[in-house]
């Protein structure tokens, strides 16, 4: 710890140590002043077989290494399901009457930023109280770390519309690194990119490769404009297989999150190539190797990073290296709660027999 943050680095040796040299470089003084600690990383440590998971009981309670098998060295140590905060959580949803106040601000906040027209027929609070107290948990955190209470937004999400109970019990989740398996009773047939199962699954173990997506890595995306994560809501509800109108009888669902950014790490420019962030698993640091960068960032905010920012830069982003509009990449599931579920349909008019079963 320096400077009120956790300070690490990883490295591969082309060559192998003894634990003598280990020891001693622990003893070693580090600029003269200080002592850092150096261990080994042992992956797939036999003795780490049937052991709890540290991550699991401590301020997070949650380790970013229990769904990652190829970016990374995985962690080997036992995720037992009900050290999950959410493990026998539940949720409910209650709808907000249209004449409320919350309804009109978010309502507004939905047309406003869609592309093109649209029609919603109800929102609906989300309340799930273990994810409530996660949250605030995570954020009284982030705030003591960086000494301020600031970085919260209310942002937009758009997933999988048959996934939805998934989130609304367990939160939004960073994603793994290895594709689902049509065998998986989990996360088979559910049309995913990236598996829901950790990585103990003995079906989902093909990796997952660079296919037009997770330009900045594999965590959590927001955005400020509707339209924008609409492009994201897949797998939407067929209520009605020959409508009067295009589109009537499809129903989408989006969700409207708070997010506690904490202290975001900016990115304005372009990659350097399409794939060249895409294994990032945690928020670090885009060099000239990865990013040409058009705006300035201090090298003192290229630390202590939980979140990203990613600057739209509009009409001068290049397709597969930039964003046209801007977007926001939380690497912890705490510090984003589902709020509001926004039930809408495209265009202006809704067949008749939609509008019964809404």
């Amino acid at each position: 710890v320096h400077g009120g943050l956790r300070r690490a680095a990883r490295l591969s040796l082309e060559t192998p140590i003894s634990l003598a040299e280990v020891l001693a470089l622990n003893e070693r003084p580090y600029h003269g002043d200080y002592t850092i600690c150096v261990d080994d990383r042992q992956p797939n440590n036999p003795a780490h077989v049937g052991k709890q998971c540290k991550r699991l009981t401590g301020v997070n309670k949650f380790c970013r290494w229990a769904n990652l098998r190829y970016v990374d060295d995985p962690c080997d140590f036992d995720h037992p399901p009900q050290l999950d905060p959410t493990h026998e959580a539940q949720y409910s949803l209650e709808e907000l009457p249209k004449t409320s106040a919350k309804y009109e601000e978010v309502l507004a906040q939905f047309r406003t930023t869609f592309n093109g027209s649209s029609t919603v027929h109800s929102i609906r609070r989300i309340w799930n109280e273990v994810l409530n107290d996660q949250f605030e948990r995570r954020k009284e955190f982030q705030n003591k770390k960086h000494g301020t209470d600031g970085g919260e937004l209310e942002l937009w999400h758009g997933t999988k519309c048959n996934i939805l109970a998934d989130v609304y019990k367990n939160g939004l989740r960073c994603p793994s690194d290895y594709a689902p398996s049509p065998k998986c009773p989990v996360s088979g047939g559910k049309g995913l990119s990236t598996s829901l199962c950790d990585n103990r699954c003995p079906h989902c173990t093909t990796p997952h490769k660079w296919k037009n997506c997770h330009m900045f890595g594999l965590g959590i995306y927001l955005a400020d404009r509707s339209g924008k994560s609409h492009r994201y809501v897949t797998c939407p509800r067929v209520l009605d297989p020959a409508p009067p109108e295009k589109h009537t009888g499809t129903v989408y669902h989006m969700i409207r999150c708070r997010v506690h950014l904490g202290n975001p790490y900016l990115i304005d420019g372009h990659l350097t190539r399409e794939d060249a962030a895409h294994d990032h698993f945690l928020p670090f640091p885009l060099d000239e190797d990865k990013l040409n960068r058009m705006g300035w960032a201090s090298e003192e905010c290229f630390t202590g990073h939980e979140s990203y920012f990613v600057n739209g830069l509009g009409v001068e982003a290049k397709p597969g290296k930039s964003v046209i509009n801007s977007e926001y990449i939380c690497f912890t599931p705490w510090q984003v709660l589902p709020l509001y579920e926004v039930v809408y349909t495209l265009g202006r008019k809704c067949s008749p027999k939609l509008l019964k079963i809404l």
